[in-house]
């Protein structure tokens, strides 16, 4: 087991048929020699851990309990915060927050989803990281005001964090935490591990897409709404290999991964991951059956981790729940259709066929379906040019198409 993990016909028996059942949390307690059963005592612990959570969990009033939720941003720097496949993250946030507290969790739902996700994704962004976590909040409540005020550069979301009073509404906090490479896994980790850590990652981890800001601190950042504080899962490795540890296995998540871990495991009572899929379950260490040296097992301690997982990824999700002690929550797929044009956007595309670009009729009929189908802010104000105008729209319709 600690040179392989567990193989063959010991998966089927020691996983695969429990889960049928329903069972979570598989951990190895022991092992057979000869015939006696040996028990790992660390493995023992563990298990009692995660039971221990679980049951404190259950005690704790459902006002008192903290969660934390966990969104993605892969690929980095592309727009992607708050991003999974076939599920729409913010909406979804929108029906947990209800969810929560229709149940009688302290979880606002003054903030849309689309603000919580443009938020995070604000606070993710490298320059804001390279400023610091002193001036974090400021740097959000300025963009919210320039949402505001219309800024077409900042997400349009953000406006809502500016109340009717004209203040940086009061239901939400900004969480932005500068922790020291002293302090990085000093409960989670080892000694051992803690040397593999700093071996790794010594003269490496000094950029913003790693959580570290100018001054060296390496940060943690995220939203606070009631009970229920809602982050960015830092990525897995540098920039422009932001999938590194997933081929180089002798290395350990970087000091601002295992800060971010850290938070939720002193802060929260349980996390929800949001989507498929996150990146702790692919951490280096036992394929199955994980030991105290598998990353893992190490950053989740003790915490109940619910998974929005999609149901047609059992293979994935699998791994998720054995690697990451995940309680699988599964969603289906969306329906498809045909890419293409539809409703107004159909007409548009049919009137532009015959353009007539000196009939006036004509272009105030164009005029509308752009309105109706809410293309003013991208194509150009019809000017003196008609002709430029309606090649402008009918490219703008043919990109969307």
């Amino acid at each position: 087991w600690r040179q392989s993990g567990v193989t063959g016909l010991q998966s089927v028996v020691l996983y695969a048929l429990p889960e049928l059942d329903g069972a979570v949390d598989a951990v190895v307690l022991g092992a057979l020699e000869g015939d006696d059963i040996v028990l790992e005592p660390e493995r023992v612990v563990k298990l009692c851990s995660r039971v221990a959570r679980r049951v404190q969990l259950r005690n704790t009033p459902a006002r008192d309990r903290k969660v934390g939720l966990v969104l993605y941003g892969f690929p980095p720097n592309v727009g992607a915060v708050g991003t999974a496949a076939l599920l729409n993250v913010p909406r979804s946030l929108d029906a947990i927050l209800h969810t929560l507290q229709n149940a009688g969790y302290d979880a606002p739902t003054g903030l849309s989803g689309e603000a919580l996700v443009a938020g995070v994704a604000w606070l993710c962004r490298p320059d804001v990281i390279n400023g610091g976590a002193a001036r974090m909040i400021t740097s959000l409540e300025a963009a919210a005001r320039r949402a505001q005020a219309g800024d077409p550069n900042v997400a349009e979301a953000l406006r809502e964090f500016i109340d009717e009073a004209d203040t940086f509404r009061g239901d939400v906090t900004v969480i932005a935490d500068a922790r020291s490479g002293d302090d990085i896994g000093d409960t989670l980790t080892t000694k051992e591990m803690r040397a593999r850590l700093d071996a790794c990652w010594g003269a490496k981890d000094r950029e913003p897409a790693l959580g570290c800001s100018a001054d060296g601190t390496y940060v943690v950042s995220g939203l606070q709404v009631g009970n229920v504080f809602v982050g960015c899962q830092p990525l897995l490795g540098v920039e422009g290999d932001p999938m590194r540890l997933l081929f180089e296995r002798d290395l350990t998540p970087h000091p601002q991964y295992v800060s971010f871990y850290d938070r939720l495991d002193k802060r929260c009572d349980a996390v929800v991951h949001v989507g498929m899929h996150g990146t702790v379950e692919w951490l280096p260490g036992q394929a199955l059956g994980n030991d105290k040296e598998s990353w893992s097992d190490v950053l989740l301690g003790g915490l109940p981790n619910l998974y929005l997982y999609a149901a047609n990824n059992p293979s994935e999700s699998i791994l998720a729940k054995r690697r990451g002690y995940a309680t699988l929550v599964s969603y289906l797929s969306p329906p498809y259709a045909r890419a293409g044009t539809y409703g107004v956007l159909a007409e548009l595309k049919e009137l532009l066929v015959d353009a007539d670009a000196d009939d006036d009729a004509f272009l105030a009929e164009v005029d509308e379906l752009v309105a109706k189908a809410a293309l003013e802010k991208e194509v150009p104000t019809r000017g003196a040019d008609g002709q430029a105008w309606v090649a402008a729209v009918r490219a703008r319709v043919t990109e969307v198409e």
